[in-house]
C-alpha cells in the first residue's frame, strides 16, 4: 500500500489524475478504480480525466465509496458467499437511537433492501469474513477474492482521511492479498476524527510520501499553520506567494456584524456556534441547492442535453453560492439576482420556487445572531479573503495545550482556506480565558 499525504492546496486532484493516466498508459487491460467520499470530488476528478482523454476509457472507473463497495464487492460476491441477495438500495433517514436503528436495518434486509449505512460492513464480510464462519465459506472466499483481485490493476483512494475503521480493515486485507492500493489524503484534515489514515501511516511508514508544496496559501499563512503541525507535514509556497495576515479582537470592534458585512469576506467561519455567532451546519438542508438541481435538470431535458447527476450537483452548488452572494454581498434584490444569473425564467412556477428558496437561504433571523459558516462547511474551499472567528474551544490548540484530534484538524483547515487575505477575529470569550496580551505575544512569536 502506498500513501501520499497532500495538505491543503497541494494540488492533489491534479496529481491523482496524473497517476491514473500513468497507470492506464502502463496497463490497459485491467480495471483501474478511483474512489472518493464525495460526489463533488468524483466530479472534479472526472473532469480532469475528460480533459485529457476526451472520453474516459471504460476500464477507468471513478465512483463514490458507496458505489464502489456495492457495485464491485457486495453485488457480485455477497450472494455467492452468504446466499443473500439484495434487490434494491435505500438511503432513508434512520433513528439516532441504536436499538431502533438496528431494528429498521433488520426490517429492510428482510424485504431484500440494503441501506447505504450497511455497505461497508457487508463489504467487509465479503473481504475479511465474519468472526465465526464455516470452513466451506472460508474456502469459497479465497476463490472470490482471487477473482476480484485479478480483475483490477490499481485501487486509488482519494480523501483517505475519511476512511472509517471497517473500510480500513478491507484495505489492509486487500493489501495483504497483493492488491496495488494507493491512498491520497491528509490526516491534518480529518474532521470526522476517525484517525484511520494516521493508523495506516504508522502501519506502512516506509511507503509514505509527503507533498510539501501548497499552491493556495500565502507564505505568511503557512508560517502560522505550520506552527501547529508536525515537521514532516509542514508546507511551503513554491513561489513564496504574497498575502496578508491580520488579527483583531472583538472587544475593539463596536459592531462585529457590521464589521463582517463591511469587509465583504468571501468566507467567514467558526468552529461551532458560540456567543453571538450562529452557524449553518454542513449537513443542514439547503433548499436553494435542491431547487436549483430540479431546475437545472429540467433545463437539460428541455434542451436535450445529457447531464449526469454529479454535473447537476456541481452546477447547482456554484449557482447557489453566486445567488446568495449577489443578495448578501452585493445588495441585489431576489428578482435582480435571479435575472442576472438566468435571464428571464419563462415558467412562473419555477421562478417562484427559486425565489422562495433564495429568500429562505438569505433571510436573517434576528434570534440566530451573526450567521457564518462552520469550518466543516468550508473544508475543500479556497477563497481570496477569509475571516476565521476564533473561539475558546480552539485556544488550547493555539497554545499547544492540546495537539491531536478533530478540533486540531479544524484549526488547520481554518488557517488554510485563504488565497490572499486571512483575518483572525478573537472573540470576547477568548479574552476572558486568555488575555489579549498573551494572545498578541503568541502571534508575534509565531510570525516573527
Amino acid at each position: 500500500m502506498k500513501i501520499e499525504i497532500a495538505g491543503a492546496g497541494a494540488g492533489k486532484t491534479t496529481n491523482l489524475a496524473q497517476k491514473i493516466i500513468s497507470c492506464y498508459t502502463s496497463e490497459k487491460s485491467k480495471t483501474i478504480y478511483c474512489v472518493s467520499f464525495t460526489n463533488s470530488s468524483v466530479q472534479i476528478i472526472t473532469e480532469k480525466l475528460e480533459t485529457y482523454f476526451g472520453v474516459i476509457p471504460d476500464n477507468i472507473r471513478i465512483s463514490t465509496i458507496h458505489s464502489f463497495l456495492y457495485n464491485e464487492i457486495i453485488s457480485p460476491y455477497f450472494y455467492l458467499l452468504y446466499g443473500k441477495q439484495y434487490h434494491d438500495v435505500v438511503n432513508i433517514p434512520l433513528s439516532p437511537n441504536p436499538g431502533y436503528k438496528r431494528c429498521s436495518l433488520k426490517q429492510l434486509e428482510e424485504k431484500g433492501l440494503l441501506h447505504v449505512v450497511s455497505f461497508t460492513e457487508k463489504a467487509k464480510f465479503v473481504v475479511c469474513g465474519k468472526s465465526s464462519e464455516k470452513k466451506a465459506i472460508r474456502e469459497k472466499r479465497k476463490k472470490v477474492l482471487k477473482l476480484f483481485l485479478n480483475s483490477f490493476h490499481t485501487l486509488f483512494i482519494d480523501e483517505a482521511q475519511d476512511i472509517d475503521q471497517l473500510f480500513k480493515k478491507i484495505l489492509i486485507e486487500l493489501d495483504s492479498q497483493g492488491s496495488n492500493i494507493q491512498l491520497i489524503g491528509d490526516p491534518k484534515q480529518d474532521l470526522k476524527g476517525f484517525g484511520t489514515l494516521q493508523d495506516l501511516i504508522e502501519l506502512f511508514p516506509n511507503n509514505v510520501d509527503y507533498l510539501a508544496n501548497c499552491h493556495r496559501c500565502a507564505s505568511v499563512h503557512l508560517k502560522l499553520s505550520n506552527y501547529f503541525i508536525s515537521e514532516k507535514e509542514r508546507q511551503i509556497s513554491p513561489t513564496d506567494k504574497l498575502g496578508s495576515l491580520n488579527y483583531y479582537f472583538e472587544s475593539d470592534i463596536d459592531d462585529p456584524n457590521h464589521f463582517i458585512k463591511e469587509q465583504l469576506y468571501d468566507l467567514a467561519y467558526i468552529y461551532q456556534k458560540s456567543g453571538d455567532y450562529s452557524t449553518k451546519k454542513a449537513n443542514e438542508k439547503n433548499y436553494l441547492f435542491e431547487e436549483l438541481k430540479l431546475f437545472i435538470r429540467k433545463l437539460a431535458q428541455i434542451k436535450g442535453k445529457d447531464v449526469d447527476e454529479n454535473q447537476i450537483r456541481l452546477i447547482a452548488s456554484k449557482l447557489s453560492v453566486k445567488l446568495q452572494n449577489l443578495v448578501l454581498r452585493n445588495s441585489r434584490s431576489y428578482n435582480e439576482a435571479l435575472n442576472q444569473i438566468f435571464g428571464k425564467i419563462e415558467d412562473k412556477s419555477d421562478y417562484a420556487k427559486l425565489k422562495v428558496a433564495l429568500e429562505m437561504e438569505t433571510s436573517i433571523n434576528p434570534d440566530q445572531g451573526i450567521l457564518v459558516s462552520s469550518i466543516e462547511r468550508v473544508k475543500g474551499l479556497g477563497k481570496s479573503k477569509c475571516l476565521f472567528i476564533v473561539t475558546p474551544a480552539l485556544l488550547p490548540y493555539f497554545f499547544k495545550e492540546k495537539v491531536d484530534g478533530k478540533v486540531a484538524a479544524c484549526l488547520y483547515v481554518a488557517l488554510t482556506r485563504s488565497e490572499f487575505q486571512l483575518d483572525l477575529l478573537f472573540t470576547k470569550d477568548v479574552e476572558k480565558k486568555y488575555s489579549k496580551e498573551r494572545i498578541i505575544e503568541l502571534m508575534i512569536n509565531i510570525l516573527d
